[in-house]
């Protein structure tokens, strides 16, 4: 008698109905973390596809690392402005977490960018890739195009697996103001 009270409970119309908006409400709040996290993938192994293409063709790797610190930085704002779009999220302007958050991993990769940057004109470029390019004692030899897209590929898993803590807070759709538990 009690599973079939149960079943009828369960089964009564204003409880499907409190189960599909429960499934609606997960479905919605997971909606921006799938939204930042694929914009995210998405526009680094973007990124990098073009950096990869413009530095083969110009047989350079000057703007290697740039590409990197830019990526970083998107990053930063792509989720600080695609975070607040879950249902019942802070916008970010009004979460500080998602601010500080974002200001102190901005900062970081903007000191790295412009750190690597000026290592990278200084040294006139950067000797870890003249074997795959084909450059300085390694003229004559041919390029290697796979191998020079596997460094570019990897500086995307990279940047993806640094900004992941950034990511999470700037797509949460936890509702605390402040900073307590």
């Amino acid at each position: 008698k009690n599973q079939a009270q149960a079943y009828t409970a369960n089964n009564h119309p204003a409880a499907i109905k409190r189960q599909r908006k429960s499934v609606a409400s997960v479905q919605r709040s997971m909606g921006s973390q799938a939204l930042v996290y694929g914009t995210a993938a998405a526009t680094t192994f973007g990124l990098q596809t073009v950096g990869f293409g413009a530095a083969y063709l110009l047989k350079t790797e000057t703007f290697y690392d740039i590409f990197g610190g830019v990526n970083y930085l998107l990053l930063a704002l792509i989720s600080a402005i695609l975070g607040a779009t879950g249902d019942g999220a802070l916008q970010w302007i009004d979460d500080p977490r998602k601010i500080l958050t974002t200001v102190l991993f901005g900062c970081s990769r903007g000191w790295l960018l412009l750190f690597l940057a000026w290592r990278a004109h200084e040294r006139k470029g950067d000797s870890r890739f003249d074997e795959v390019l084909g450059k300085n004692e390694f003229e004559g030899k041919p390029a290697q195009p796979m191998r020079f897209f596997a460094f570019w590929a990897a500086q995307a898993f990279w940047v993806l697996l640094v900004s992941m803590p950034m990511l999470f807070v700037n797509s949460s759709n936890v509702t605390k103001p402040g900073f307590s538990p």
